[in-house]
């Protein structure tokens, strides 16, 4: 995923960064965090900063079409799943979730569960374990377990465009520091994956991002 920073600063505190999947059926949610990511340097100026890694599937994940999205959340426990802590981008179209403060990515992948060979590993990337089951640590709890498109927020305009992210978007910083007021861009790549089987029951599979 890469994202445009065109404003003037980046974030002054930590934030905690996930690649999200949400069965569109059930709602569940899996993420994994991207450890790697220290968003205070994602610097503006137009610069541009790349989200790379392997995401690895839990064994036991459940079969079904998963949607993608990005979290980008205060690092603390206390303040994680807090829609005013998040952070969001400015992309043309509904990309931000009012409800849960996710990122849509607008993508999806099928997860089934007959056999076949695991994706390689990615030699370029970390390996972020996926954890299945994390609505309660990842989106606020009376966010519903699947939202509808939202047509406006009142919370920093944040929004990410995969599928791919290929138009340039605006991405406001969450305005608890440098950047509050300026904007930034967040533009990506289109997502790995896209069309791919990603074989979840007894196998450890790799999702790229």
């Amino acid at each position: 995923i890469l994202l445009q920073n065109v404003g003037y600063a980046s974030p002054i505190n930590p934030k905690r960064v996930q690649l999200v999947l949400r069965e569109s059926a059930s709602g569940t949610i899996c993420a994994a965090t991207d450890t790697s990511t220290d968003v205070r340097t994602w610097y503006g100026g137009g610069r541009s900063h790349t989200l790379q890694g392997v995401a690895v599937l839990p064994q036991d994940i459940a079969p079904g079409t998963y949607d993608l999205y990005l979290n980008i959340a205060d690092s603390t426990d206390a303040l994680k799943t807090r829609l005013e802590f998040k952070v969001g981008v400015a992309n043309s179209g509904d990309l931000n979730e009012v409800d849960t403060g996710l990122i849509d990515l607008q993508h999806s992948i099928q997860v089934v569960t007959s056999g076949g060979s695991s994706f390689p590993p990615q030699q370029s990337g970390f390996m972020h374990d996926m954890l299945c089951g994390v609505e309660s640590e990842t989106v606020p709890p009376t966010a519903p377990s699947i939202s509808s498109s939202p047509s406006s927020s009142n919370m920093p305009s944040l929004s990410p465009s995969v599928s791919p992210f290929s138009s340039e978007s605006p991405v406001p910083t969450n305005g608890k520091g440098k950047g509050k007021g300026k904007k930034a861009r967040v533009k990506g790549k289109k997502a790995r994956g896209k069309g791919k089987k990603a074989r979840g029951k007894g196998k450890k599979d790799m999702l790229r991002w």
